[in-house]
């Protein structure tokens, strides 16, 4: 018997699966705008794809706006991988794959497991906030580099902030049941 995710209404979009809802609810509880399969792409030999979420502001260790989060219930295929990695090649940004729900793990915050398929680098990445200015970044989550904020400078910068925990809360405990809306504004 084949299984098939629920299709869920939120902010006006028909999401897929619940688990692309959560994220969205993950991305507004920390005030990130998204957009929702914005553009479908011709890869070539590796077919068609359409990538779940642009984040026109997130910065990565670059410190370039502009990310691609591709949501997987289970890890992601061989194929997959290289379609996120060829539409990273071609738009010049980023590519991750937020693996399973919005969630705290490692001593660092990960919305799942967050695989970078861009090859920039660095598998496990991050969330990010900058206790100065407020931005939110993404960046592999050990020392380092990644302590200066893309925006100000400051290395107030932090992957163990309330914030952070209140969107994977929010996130996490979304219901979508009935036509009820997240309260995302309440975990601010």
């Amino acid at each position: 018997m084949m299984i098939k995710a629920i299709e869920t209404q939120y902010r006006g979009y028909r999401f897929r699966s619940r688990l692309e809802a959560r994220y969205a609810v993950f991305f507004d509880a920390l005030g990130i705008t998204w957009q929702y399969e914005l553009e479908g792409y011709d890869l070539g030999e590796l077919g068609w794809y359409l990538p779940d979420f642009w984040l026109p502001e997130v910065r990565t260790r670059e410190g370039n706006p502009g990310t691609w989060i591709e949501v997987k219930g289970t890890e992601p295929t061989e194929k997959e991988m290289a379609c996120g990695a060829a539409l990273a090649r071609g738009s010049e940004h980023p590519v991750l794959i937020g693996v399973g729900m919005p969630d705290r793990q490692s001593d660092s915050y990960y919305p799942g497991n967050l695989w970078e398929v861009d090859g920039f680098g660095d598998t496990w990445m991050a969330f990010l906030m900058c206790r100065d200015c407020g931005c939110i970044y993404i960046h592999f989550p050990g020392e380092g580099s990644y302590r200066l904020c893309p925006e100000c400078g400051s290395h107030r910068v932090d992957d163990d902030y309330p914030r952070i925990d209140s969107a994977i809360a929010a996130a996490r405990s979304a219901r979508f049941e009935y036509g009820e809306t997240p309260m995302v504004g309440a975990v601010l």
